[in-house]
């Protein structure tokens, strides 16, 4: 899994480029292999021996670290129109 001395906060993140990779993952369920499509996201927890197969493959590239959730809500919010009295 994940190197523990690696700070969560600034971890790297990914997404799949491929058609298609499964990778192996912790769910609620347990350890679970799960697929995931062109354009995923790859989980955290994605151990970092299959995420250095995936980049060296290409099925796999660096994005910039995802946003808080507070910060993406916002950016998803549509602006407010405010209505003017006509004078």
């Amino acid at each position: 899994m994940l190197d523990p001395e690696r700070d969560p906060v600034s971890a790297t993140a990914y997404r799949v480029t491929g058609a298609y990779v499964t990778v192996k993952t912790e769910t609620a369920d347990g350890m679970r292999i799960i697929g995931l499509y062109a354009g995923a996201p790859v989980p955290a927890d994605a151990s970092d021996e299959w995420v250095k197969h995936h980049l060296s493959s290409g099925l796999i590239e660096e994005v910039a670290s995802p946003a808080p959730a507070a910060e993406a809500a916002e950016e998803k919010t549509p602006a407010r129109r405010t209505a003017h009295k006509a004078e």
